[in-house]
């Protein structure tokens, strides 16, 4: 009887002790995964109500657009919108992979972000004054030119060489409002994806091809049947864009690219997705 007294009380006193470690092992588990989603948000302001209610970020971004966005061989989103997307997202709740990321075009991003399909746009989101009509920027994440790509055999080197030619460009981006305004002559035929406008231009259905140089870099350094011409025009910085009266929205993102750039996050990402491109860009935010 005083064995088995004994030993119910040796095991009684075992399951408390085993309780107790898991509880400790629990709390600290917490308290780390607590502190570091205080560390990265400790100077930021509030998340908006709207955002946390989510627990997760709802971004929209190119899959077509290397190296800002495109998918990888797994199906993956890659490159360096998705880099800060993902940071956004640690910054938010504490882990890069909280963030929804929802395919976007040049044409239909602005009305899919307004419609409240997505929440943010981080999309290779060139900055102009008509867009600001309709939406509000962050401030800017990046900034690029625009240039010329032909066919290796071709003669154009200039702007004046498309006049009255057709000029393949992506509909909705700041390539295609750039020629508008500098070769107002030039015929644009307007297409969704940078994939058809390639072929457009191999096809001889247009003489060049008028993008973001940073694209279009990334391009001709996979095609040795393309290259660039002229020099750059147009310069404009990018920036992530939210909805009109989200203010409260807006200065927590303002406030979290602000952090990154004290990481130099920009910079790294820049040389991890940019290796080929000649120079730093200028609104590239630094520490």
């Amino acid at each position: 009887m005083k064995k088995n007294l004994f030993y119910l009380l040796s095991l009684s006193l075992m399951i408390l002790l085993f309780a107790t470690a898991c509880s400790s092992d629990s709390n600290k588990a917490e308290s780390k995964s607590t502190g570091t989603l205080s560390e990265a948000n400790a100077n930021l302001p509030e998340l908006p109500e709207f955002v946390k209610e989510k627990g997760k970020l709802v971004v929209g971004v190119k899959t077509d657009f290397p190296p800002f966005g495109s998918m990888n061989a797994k199906g993956e989103n890659i490159g360096y919108d998705i880099d800060f997307a993902k940071k956004l997202a640690e910054y938010a709740f504490g882990d890069e992979n909280a963030v929804e990321l929802v395919t976007v075009t040049s044409a239909n991003r602005i009305p899919l972000l307004n419609s409240k399909k997505v929440d943010v746009l981080i999309a290779s989101l060139g900055v102009t004054e008509e867009r600001k009509e309709v939406i509000n920027y962050t401030d800017p994440y990046f900034s690029t030119s625009h240039m010329i790509m032909v066919s290796k055999d071709s003669d154009i080197d200039s702007l004046e060489d498309l006049e009255g030619q057709t000029v393949v460009t992506l509909k909705g981006t700041t390539g295609s409002i750039a020629l508008e305004k500098l070769v107002p002559s030039a015929k644009q035929l307007k297409l969704e994806a940078n994939s058809e406008a390639i072929k457009a231009l191999k096809d001889g259905r247009a003489v060049a091809m008028v993008n973001d140089e940073t694209v279009l870099y990334e391009i001709v350094a996979n095609d040795d049947s393309l290259k660039l011409t002229g020099d750059p025009f147009e310069a404009l910085p990018m920036a992530a864009a939210v909805r009109k009266g989200e203010e409260e929205w807006l200065n927590w993102l303002n406030a979290a690219t602000k952090e990154a750039a004290k990481e130099d996050l920009f910079y790294v990402w820049f040389n991890n997705w940019f290796p080929e491109y000649n120079s730093t860009p200028e609104l590239l935010p630094r520490k």
